[in-house]
């Protein structure tokens, strides 16, 4: 089978997320697996069909005219959304009736079109597709559920290195984009005085310039470290995670973190925000908190501080999450749309 990947999320090109880290480690597990695998070149000029499959990452209404015309090219698209909204629902009920009486197509119109027109939606948990078909109107039949995999390295990483080259261990960490929904400023202020050691691991937002000089700021005290942007393929990150006791993934909004299960497969506990919708999968395994409350965020990580390391989410986590069992799922699908008459 060929199949194709294509990435546009312009925030990606400056500081690499977990969409880039999905599709990189997706594409590795399915080559295992014996597929043929190519990131789509937008300087290839081809008048036929490229792939079996073209998956979209993403679908944000720039998307619209490429899935469109991918789909009217004979491609069987499946597009991997990665979307979960905080509006209220009156609000999107407002918003699709405004949309049909605009006289211009409005952003709604345009992520529509993206969900219309693709073969296939495969999320990453039941939450994220229950509101996509509501807001959006679009058949549950659509829609797979499969959440993201972890790499081997996290499972078998040594806390050794990070803790010799930076001389701290069993402290707070934070990987991610420096932004207001991941919430760095948040966790800075539920733990101020606590006399806790902080890691802080992941670039600046182009579009948050504000909110990274804030934080750069705040960080000017000996137990924090701030170690910038590291490459998801780099031994040190995966060390990281080993040396830390508590990780915490404090965001408004995420549809599945992939921090959630490198952490987890390192053997630490992991901190998550009451919203987000890895308690599908996690259960009770892992400490919640609301993310708007600093309290709460400060008694979750306490408590996760406290705790031994909790083995049970560990066993949990390679058993279920590994990369080739998630490729696996995918292909199963791939399978089943190419079976399937357009």
């Amino acid at each position: 089978m060929k199949i194709g990947f294509y990435l546009f999320y312009p925030q990606d090109f400056w500081a690499p997320g977990g969409g880039v880290t999905h599709i990189l480690n997706l594409s590795q597990a399915l080559k295992k697996l014996g597929q043929k695998v190519e990131f789509f070149d937008i300087w290839r000029f081809d008048s036929v069909k490229r792939y079996d499959i073209l998956i979209v990452m993403g679908s944000s209404y720039h998307l619209s005219d490429f899935v469109v015309t991918a789909e009217k090219a004979g491609e069987k698209v499946v597009v991997i959304p990665v979307a979960l909204s905080l509006k209220p629902q009156g609000l999107w009920k407002l918003g699709r009736f405004l949309d049909k009486l605009i006289p211009v197509d409005t952003t709604f119109t345009y992520r529509k079109r993206i969900y219309d027109a693709c073969d296939s939606l495969i999320v990453q948990s039941q939450f994220e597709l229950s509101q996509l078909s509501r807001n959006f109107d679009i058949p549950r039949s659509k829609f797979s559920v499969i959440p993201n995999g972890v790499e081997e390295k996290f499972v078998n990483a040594s806390p050794d290195p990070f803790i010799q080259k930076y001389k701290v261990k069993d402290f707070v960490l934070m990987v991610g984009r420096i932004c207001e929904n991941k919430g760095q400023l948040r966790l800075l202020e539920a733990l101020g005085g606590q006399n806790l050691p902080l890691v802080f691991i992941g670039g600046s937002s182009p579009l948050e310039p504000k909110y990274f000089e804030r934080f750069k700021e705040k960080i000017k005290i000996q137990q924090i470290k701030y170690l910038g942007y590291i490459p998801h393929d780099s031994p040190i990150l995966a060390s990281a995670f080993a040396a830390a006791k508590v990780v915490t993934m404090i965001s408004l909004y995420e549809t599945f973190g992939n921090v959630c299960l490198e952490a987890a497969a390192a053997r630490s506990n992991v901190v998550v925000s009451r919203n987000l919708p890895i308690s599908e999968f996690m259960g009770n395994r892992v400490y919640y908190c609301d993310p708007k409350n600093i309290m709460s965020i400060r008694e979750a990580i306490q408590s996760a501080l406290s705790d031994p390391r909790n083995d049970d989410l560990h066993r949990y986590v390679i058993s279920n999450f590994s990369w080739e069992a998630i490729a696996k799922l995918h292909l199963n699908k791939f399978r089943e749309l190419m079976n399937k008459g357009k």
